[in-house]
C-alpha cells in the first residue's frame, strides 16, 4: 500500500498538470453554463445524496457498501433515480449533478 505522503504528492502532481487544470476549468465552465441554463428554465438544483437508507431500486449485480449509524442501516447511493422520483413529488423541475458510484462485480470489469 502506498504511503499517504507519496499518494498526496502524486495527487498534487496530477492536479498541477496543465492539461488536467485546463480540463477542470472547461468542466467547471460547462457545468456553470448548464446550471445557469436550467435555473433560467425554472429548474431547482438539488445536491446529491451520498448515503441513504434507500438506494437504486433496480437489481444490479454490484457490491453495495453499507454501515450502521444510530441503529439505522445506510448504503452508498449508487443511483439518484429513487431520490429524483421522490423530489419530483415536491418540485416541478429538478436537476442533480452527481457521480454514480457502483462497485461492479468482477464479471463486469
Amino acid at each position: 500500500m502506498e504511503s499517504t505522503g507519496r499518494l498526496s504528492t502524486r495527487i498534487l502532481e496530477h492536479l498541477r498538470d496543465p492539461l488536467v487544470k485546463s480540463a477542470v476549468r472547461v468542466k467547471s465552465a460547462l457545468l456553470g453554463e448548464a446550471n445557469n441554463f436550467l435555473r433560467g428554465k425554472g429548474f431547482v438544483e438539488l445536491l446529491p445524496t451520498v448515503v441513504s437508507p434507500i438506494t437504486d431500486p433496480l437489481n444490479h449485480e454490484v457490491h453495495n457498501p453499507k454501515f450502521r449509524y444510530y441503529d439505522q442501516e445506510y448504503r452508498l447511493t449508487q443511483s439518484m433515480i429513487f431520490h429524483k422520483q421522490l423530489a419530483c413529488k415536491s418540485f416541478d423541475r429538478i436537476f442533480i449533478v452527481s457521480p454514480n458510484v457502483r462497485l461492479e462485480t468482477s464479471e463486469k470489469a
